[in-house]
C-alpha cells in the first residue's frame, strides 16, 4: 500500500499534479465521447431519413401502377450501401409489394410491424419508415433498415483514440512534473 507520510514533498506534488490532470482529462474524454456519440447517430438518422425520401420518390409511380420488377429494380440499387439490410416496400393496406435483402442477411431483418414515418434504433438496427404518395394520396410506406456496425466501429475507435490520448498526455505529464 501507498505510504503518503514516507513520500517526498516532489514525489507528493508530482502525484497531485498527475491526479488532477487525469481528472482533468477523464472528463474531457467523457464529455468528447459524448459529444462524438451524439453527433454520429444525428448524422446516421439525417442519412436515413434523406436516403428514405429518395427511394420512396423514385418508387412511387412504379407501385402506383403495380409494377413490381421496376421497385425491385430501384431497390437493388441500395447494394453499393454496404449498410443496409433491408428495404421493402408495402402496399396502402400494409400488404408486401418488394423487398431487397442484403446477400448475407434473411428474412429476420424484416420488422415484425410498420412503425410510424421517421427513424428509430431498436434490435441493433436503424430502421426509417417513409410514407410513398403519388398525387398527393398515400399509397404505401417504405422501411429502410441498417446495421450499426459502422457506428459501433466509429464509437469503438473514438474510445481508443480517447484513452491513447490520455494515456500519452498522463506520461508527458508526469515526464514534465518530473
Amino acid at each position: 500500500m501507498l505510504n503518503i507520510r514516507n513520500m517526498t514533498i516532489k514525489s507528493k506534488l508530482v502525484s497531485i499534479i498527475i491526479l488532477v490532470c487525469l481528472s482533468a482529462l477523464m472528463l474531457t474524454g467523457t464529455v468528447l465521447f459524448r459529444f462524438i456519440h451524439s453527433r454520429f447517430r444525428d448524422s446516421m438518422v439525417h442519412e436515413m431519413l434523406a436516403d428514405a425520401e429518395i427511394m420512396a420518390e423514385n418508387c412511387n409511380v412504379a407501385l402506383a401502377f403495380e409494377n413490381v420488377e421496376d421497385v425491385k429494380q430501384i431497390l437493388n440499387s441500395f447494394k453499393l450501401k454496404p449498410s443496409v439490410v433491408y428495404i421493402g416496400v408495402y402496399k396502402k393496406d400494409g400488404r408486401s409489394f418488394a423487398a431487397y435483402y442484403r446477400d448475407d442477411v434473411d428474412g429476420s431483418v424484416t420488422p415484425l410491424r410498420l412503425g410510424q414515418e421517421g427513424c428509430s434504433f431498436e434490435d441493433d438496427y436503424l430502421t426509417a419508415f417513409k410514407g410513398i404518395t403519388f398525387d398527393n394520396e398515400r399509397i404505401g410506406t417504405l422501411c429502410l433498415r441498417s446495421d450499426l456496425n459502422y457506428f459501433y466501429e466509429t464509437v469503438n475507435d473514438a474510445i481508443i483514440a480517447i484513452i491513447l490520448t490520455i494515456l500519452l498526455s498522463i506520461l508527458v505529464s508526469w515526464f514534465l512534473a518530473s
